[in-house]
């Protein structure tokens, strides 16, 4: 789903102020506005307008009273000390009432995209929330993988039991996708998706925790049984032929770290375990 940007709405506020300033100078130009000052004191309405659809009801009224008084001074000053005297007409103090309620407006435009706004983001986070499943590899994403690690901490305090977490974490990911580009990053861990997939067993619940990082849950095993597929991983992750091009294939050598934490040995909440299987593979150098 595409974010909706506030700033961007700001901008087509923007937009519109340009084109009401041009279709303002336009009829001025061709003599549709009678003279200077009501060209004037129009474009400072579009101002206070524009002012307010950005800003808000309260400073847009501000602003329009701030202008009003201006306005207003302007108009008795000219009255009453420059010399040829000018009378002051109907559609001159029509612009007083004018000006606030241009504000209003723009204030009350400002409040229903900012309502509208605050809307799209709550569904935003409704998504984000329901989402469980990382984009690029189709496995569970990090939220699902943590809300299950929880899940069978759960159930091994109150049944008991014993399980295993395990993080995989692939080295010079970034190097890799320096060198041959983004698209070629994305198809190498695609990949790296589909053999994690075969190592695992199916009850296993696999997914992606991060760039360059793996993990999985592992139910009823034992430490020669992570020994074993500790082996496996590195052995069918070793190499992995990807296209880096528009015809390229090559051969990537990939450098894993494997780590794996128990419950309830190494800790009996998710960051504990987490925290201990990521020591492990940070000193994994076999």
């Amino acid at each position: 789903m595409k974010k909706i940007n506030y700033e961007g709405i700001n901008i087509y506020f923007l937009l519109l102020f340009i084109v009401l300033l041009i279709v303002n100078s336009w009829f001025f130009y061709f003599g549709y506005v009678e003279n200077l000052e009501v060209y004037f004191i129009s474009s400072i309405f579009l101002t206070v307008m524009f002012f307010s659809m950005v800003k808000g009801l309260a400073p847009g009224l501000v602003s329009s009273l701030i202008t009003i008084f201006l306005y207003s001074t302007y108009l008795m000053v000219r009255q009453f000390f420059l010399p040829g005297r000018k009378e002051i007409t109907i559609e001159e103090i029509f612009w007083i009432p004018v000006i606030p309620i241009g504000a209003f407006i723009g204030g009350r435009i400002h409040d229903f995209y900012q309502k509208l706004y605050n809307r799209v983001k709550e569904v935003e986070y409704s998504i984000d929330e329901l989402v469980t499943l990382d984009e690029e590899t189709g496995l569970n994403n990090r939220k699902n993988f943590i809300f299950s690690v929880e899940e069978e901490i759960k159930r091994g305090k109150r049944y008991g039991g014993r399980f295993a977490i395990v993080l995989i974490r692939i080295n010079f990911l970034k190097e890799f996708r320096e060198q041959y580009g983004e698209s070629a990053k994305k198809r190498l861990i695609k990949m790296v998706a589909e053999r994690i997939n075969t190592i695992f067993r199916l009850e296993d619940k696999k997914a992606r925790l991060a760039d360059d990082e793996f993990g999985a849950i592992l139910i009823g095993v034992s430490e020669d049984t992570l020994s074993i597929i500790k082996n496996r991983i590195k052995e069918t992750l070793s190499f992995i032929d990807v296209k880096v091009g528009e015809e390229h294939f090559k051969r990537v050598r990939l450098y894993i770290n494997v780590g794996w934490a128990f419950f309830p040995e190494d800790g009996e909440d998710f960051s504990l375990l987490y925290a201990k299987a990521k020591h492990n593979y940070e000193f994994d150098v076999d």
